[in-house]
Parts: structure tokens; sequence; C-alpha cells
């Protein structure tokens, strides 16, 4: 029950100490709570670290992301790993390619991956689809705050194939019309746009506007923007890795920072597993007492 407020309703020790009172009239100390969670962290070991990390890893599709967490008094990284079936939390200090070749999924990982335009996972040897859904919001401010029209026809265009591919069996013929359209639209806007200036004094490379940035992205990385139109297993955005993400953002705005590494690598594992058990279908309460009796080596594979 412990583990069960702490780790996965996230209530602070304190506030866990006190349920725990209020409903049985006995209160576990900090430490008894601590170790439990630890008991649990380790008896979990290799069906998150083993199981649910090769299950990703040979998934034909992933979702990537990744969010900045308070720890030990500075800005950690969580990144989150994400099939339909499975979820795999880690933290580390980077944001980056340091931070992904430690976590040791990307860089063996062969399928398609989902993600947003953070440089760091165009480095690895997969398939890439972007995140349609940064694509549209991008879109709708370049057209808000800078008036350019082409902006609004892209984004009326991606969110009717989005429409189309989901409603439909999409043809051929289909996605070579919208492909066509996509690119009048990219060569149109290219022609109204500035070329690249040098700001005054400044140094190195020609600065881009935004908008002309944005138009660059479009034309170069057309197939993984509109990837999902030709893999009916590509979705269009990267809503699956945001949903992850949120119980992390949760934690933080009821529970606050972690104090420490380890109480932050103990959730990533938990959290895992949790939500790789909800994903399935399988009872949380059921599995948290599965691995609180279980060691790891007996532990059911999920």
């Amino acid at each position: 029950m412990a583990v069960y407020l702490n780790q996965f309703q996230m209530l602070p020790i304190e506030r866990t100490r006190k349920v725990l009172e209020d409903l049985f009239g006995a209160s576990p100390s900090a430490e008894v709570i601590e170790q439990s969670n630890q008991q649990c962290y380790e008896h979990m070991e290799s069906v998150v670290e083993n199981t649910i990390k090769s299950s990703i890893e040979g998934s034909a599709v992933m979702h990537n992301d990744e969010t900045g967490m308070r720890c030990e008094g500075t800005t950690k990284w969580i990144h989150v790993y994400s099939t339909n079936k499975h979820t795999y939390y880690a933290i580390d200090e980077k944001r980056g390619k340091e931070a992904m070749e430690r976590i040791a999924i990307l860089p063996r990982f062969k399928g398609v991956s989902v993600h947003d335009r953070w440089a760091s996972y165009d480095n690895y040897d997969c398939e890439h689809s972007l995140c349609n859904a940064h694509i549209l919001r991008d879109l709708k401010l370049i057209e808000e705050e800078y008036n350019k029209p082409w902006a609004a026809t892209m984004r009326i265009l991606l969110s009717d194939a989005n429409k189309l591919n989901q409603s439909a069996m999409i043809g051929a013929k289909a996605i070579k019309a919208i492909e066509k359209r996509y690119d009048n639209i990219v060569k149109k806007g290219l022609r109204q746009e500035p070329l690249s200036h040098r700001i005054t004094g400044q140094r190195g490379r020609k600065a881009k506007s935004k908008s002309l940035n944005l138009l660059v992205c479009l034309r170069d990385r057309k197939k993984q923007i509109l990837f999902f139109l030709h893999n009916k297993d590509v979705p269009f955005d990267n809503n699956l890795a945001e949903r992850d993400l949120r119980m992390i953002k949760l934690k933080q705005k009821i529970s606050g920072c972690f104090r420490s590494q380890h109480g932050a690598e103990i959730f990533c594992r938990i959290r895992s597993y949790i939500s790789t058990v909800s994903k399935q279908g399988g009872q949380v309460w059921d599995a948290l007492q599965n691995a609180i009796r279980t060691p790891s080596s007996q532990l059911i594979q999920i």
C-alpha cells in the first residue's frame, strides 16, 4: 500500500504516512516506506531493464521524448521510450546524445522513431518520423505572428491529410495529390521569404528567420513529416510519448523535486513497470503486490 500510494498515486512520503495512519491506525516510518520502494525497485530490475527495454528495442515503431525535472537541486532530464504496449523511463544529467548513448535503446533500434525536431535524435541509424502536432503549432505561430499565408495553407493541408488517413485506406493517387500540394506550398513560401541575412557586426553563418527555418524543414524533411501517409503503423503525432511524460509533470506538481538521484531512478523503474502493466490491461495493485513479494528472477515477464 505504501508503494502504491507513494509511487503510483505519487503522494509525498509524509502524506503517505498520514493516509496509512488514518486508514489503519498505524503509520510506518519514512525508512520503512523507502525500504519498500527499494525492494520493489530491486525485484523489478530484470523485467524492466531486460524485458521492457528489449521489447521496445525490437518494436517496429517507438515514440521518444524528454522533459526537465529538478533533482538534487539541479535540472536533470527524464527520457521516455514508448510503444503501445511498453514504457521505459530513465533519468540522466544530459538531454541529448550523451544520455541517449547511456540509456542504450536508440543505438540499437532499427524501426521508426517518432519524435520532435530535437537534433540529437537524428544521430541514430533508424527511420525517423516527425511529430506533426509540433509542426502544426509552429505553423500556427508563423501564421499569427508573421502573417504568412503559406503557413495557414500548409496547416490546413496537414490537418486534412490526417483526417483522410484516419477515415479510410488512403490510396497512392490520393497520397501523390497531397504531396504535390505540399511541394507547391513550400515552393510558394520559399519565393515569398527574404533570403538569409547576417546581422550587422555578427560573425558566422547568416541568420534565417523563423518562417524560413520552418520552410527549410518542410522542404528537407518531407518524408519524415508525411511518414504517417505511407505507413499505417506510424501515427500523425508523438502524443503517446507526451502522455507518458505527463505522469512526470504530475509527480513534480504533487510531490515537487527528487532529493536524490537514486530516488529518481526508483521512481523511473517502478513507473516503467506500472505504465507497461496499464497499457497491457493489467491491474496495477496486483502487479505491485507481485513485484513486492517476488524476486526478479521469478517475476512474471511482461
